[in-house]
């Protein structure tokens, strides 16, 4: 992974936090090996297994705790080392050589057959892991393992054209005791990364531990380096204000931040690193007896809303509204060639089309038919609260009654893909392509897939996979599956936010929007 100001999430979401400062240890100075200090998490992490559904922050705590295979430079696709020393990847094989003498933090080996095993694992339908397809484009995979070379082998159904970048991402790596104790995995699981897990506390904080001997980490990186923190305090606090407010008065060393929040740290020796943003997309529940299944009604309620007044609310000015699925500066993304096909806002369209479908308003303003309101429920979760307003605003003047689910992020991810009891979702997503995400548009419906929305939209599956299996030659087909899904008005791309990484007596690198763990630096 390139060593740049990038923060991850995939797919998902983008955040760090902390609670009160009485509640952490000091902040920590200058002091080399024995130093701590104090990382603020925006949200709570109530399930560590690496296999399930990731957030900004599980998958922060991830790259502390796991290992993944290899490593890739985004900007140019040079594969280097972490668990595997050597490898051949291809479009339908890959084979990995894994290093000799990785230990888990329990004291374990980690082997070819631990990866093997946990690569089975996330296609496991009892596991239901949501990642798989992005990894690996399929469950339909076969895994060998080599003992005597240490090595393990996958076979694909279907060519893989980014193959190596997926898997630069995942999957991360839990080692055997937690795989025989599966349960474990989501409170104490086992890793062969560079920190392990020392003190949970549910709603407060994380306390991580410096491993020593660590040396097989992304690109050969190690925990020999006497400035790297010896402990990590992961402080959760959902509150953007009050991390600043923590960073600002010096009892946090690190933490995300956006907006205008970030004048506040542009003087006063604070270190700021732009992240890759979260693309922000109105999705509608499409299973039937949901006002979206019907895609006049998709089309109307997204031609209610001005993108342009969205994207400078939700971004606080900094940004423009998206044009595809993914911000530019990623493969395959070519706004010029995508934009055009995304319904342009059109107020009077959208009543004009509701009226055709068999809308009308009752006395109250309110959209009828047959019987029955226009009513959505609105998962509002991962934007801010003037940009939830604005949309509740922009709807309730169609004449659609809204109500505003606004549970934290963690549950409602629980929400989205249990199906019933939502209509309408802003969410955040984001992928090294914008195939990277087909995974969520397309097959089983979750709960049994991960086809959240329930979008049955054949070009773009179809299209998709292709796409994903022909790497930078599929460009045009990965453009045309999504232009697919903006005229079935099944997505509504509405912008990119990308936070900044701010520190203070810390240097760091962030990659694929985290920081790297082995990057950290007292005394800066």
């Amino acid at each position: 992974m390139k060593r740049q100001t990038k923060w991850k999430v995939s797919a998902a979401a983008l955040c760090l936090a902390l609670g009160t400062a009485a509640c952490s240890p000091s902040v920590g100075s200058a002091s080399g090996a024995a130093a701590s200090i104090t990382v603020l998490m925006t949200a709570d992490v109530p399930n560590l297994d690496p296999a399930m559904i990731p957030s900004v922050d599980s998958t922060q705590l991830n790259y502390f705790l796991f290992d993944r295979l290899i490593d890739v430079d985004d900007a140019t696709g040079k594969v280097s080392s972490n668990l595997a020393g050597e490898w051949k990847i291809e479009q339908t094989h890959a084979r990995f050589v894994i290093k000799q003498g990785i230990t888990c933090s329990d004291g374990t080996p980690l082997t070819a057959a631990t990866v093997a095993a946990n690569l089975n694992r996330i296609k496991d339908p009892a596991v239901n892991s949501p990642t798989v397809t992005t990894y690996l484009g399929s469950k339909d995979y076969t895994v060998t393992v080599d003992e005597t070379a240490n090595a393990v082998d996958i076979t694909l159904p279907t060519p893989q054209g980014f193959l190596a970048n997926q898997l630069s991402g995942g999957p991360s790596i839990v080692c055997d005791s937690s795989l025989k104790n599966p349960d474990s995995i989501k409170s104490r699981p086992i890793g062969s990364g560079p920190y392990v897990l020392k003190e949970t506390v549910a709603g407060d904080h994380f306390t991580l531990e410096r491993r020593d001997g660590y040396t097989w980490g992304a690109g050969g990186a190690t925990t020999a380096e006497p400035a790297m923190p010896k402990t990590v305090v992961m402080k959760i606090v959902t509150d953007e204000n009050t991390r600043a407010n923590l960073m600002s008065s010096g009892d946090a060393n690190l933490t995300i931040m956006s907006g205008g929040r970030l004048n506040r740290f542009k003087t006063g020796g604070y270190t700021v690193q732009k992240l890759q943003g979260t693309s922000y997309d109105l999705v509608f529940n499409q299973r039937a007896g949901h006002p979206g299944a019907d895609p006049a009604v998709r089309k109307a309620l997204g031609q209610a809303i001005d993108r342009k007044e969205f994207a400078s609310i939700q971004s606080e000015g900094q940004s423009e509204p998206l044009q595809g699925l993914l911000e530019t500066g990623r493969p395959c993304v070519d706004p010029a060639a995508t934009g055009p096909s995304i319904p342009p806002s059109d107020p009077q369209a959208a009543v004009a089309a509701l009226t055709k479908a068999g809308w009308t308003k009752d006395g109250s303003g309110v959209l009828q038919k047959d019987g029955k309101p226009l009513a959505l429920t609105l998962v509002a979760s991962d934007v801010n609260r003037a940009a939830t307003e604005y949309l509740q605003k922009r709807l309730t003047d169609l004449g659609v009654q809204i109500k505003v689910d606004g549970r934290p992020s963690e549950q409602a991810s629980g929400v989205l893909f249990a199906g019933t009891e939502w209509d309408a979702v802003v969410v955040g997503m984001t992928a090294a392509t914008p195939t990277g995400l087909a995974f969520l548009l397309r097959g089983p419906v979750s709960p049994q897939g991960s086809n959240f929305a329930a979008v049955d939209n054949k070009e773009f599956a179809d299209l998709a996979t292709q796409a994903r299996t022909l790497g930078q030659q599929g460009c045009q087909m990965s453009q045309a599956a999504e232009k697919s899904l903006f005229v079935n008005s099944d997505v509504l791309p509405l912008v990119a936010v990308g936070p900044s990484v701010v520190g203070k007596g810390i240097k760091f690198d962030a990659a694929r929007n985290v920081v790297m763990p082995t990057s950290l630096r007292t005394g800066a």
